[in-house]
């Protein structure tokens, strides 16, 4: 099992909140299409413990794309991990006979 340290110490509850305010237009559920992330979004992403946010964002899918978290911290510049909790697996659809 591998421990995220987190800024400061303590819980990372500031990085998500600043993930959460400053990314909000393009890793919100919704129909819309993946939104690029703003000059504020990518900094926070930059400078935040980036598992931990993504674990916590994941208790918020119902407000959150974990498709778009993911979409969001690579077009910041943040490499992901294989195993990264930002990474999402969606199941293959199932084969078909036509």
């Amino acid at each position: 099992m591998t421990i995220h340290p987190t800024i400061g110490g303590g819980s990372c509850s500031k990085d998500v909140a600043d993930v959460s305010e400053n990314c909000k237009e393009s890793i919100k559920k919704d129909p819309a299409p993946k939104k690029p992330p703003s000059k504020e979004c990518c900094a926070a992403v930059t400078k935040c413990d980036i598992e931990c946010v993504c674990d916590n964002m994941r208790q918020k899918m119902g407000t959150v794309s974990m498709k778009k978290v993911e979409y969001v911290v690579e077009k910041c510049g943040r490499p992901l991990e294989k195993d990264s909790k930002c990474i999402t697996y969606e199941p293959s659809p199932p084969n078909r006979k036509l």
